[in-house]
């Protein structure tokens, strides 16, 4: 999840949020 920044989506998903 990490190697996929929120910067790509342009905002946080729930899995980045739970699992950094």
């Amino acid at each position: 999840i990490s190697s996929l920044p929120s910067s790509i989506s342009g905002c946080a998903s729930l899995s980045e949020l739970y699992l950094g």
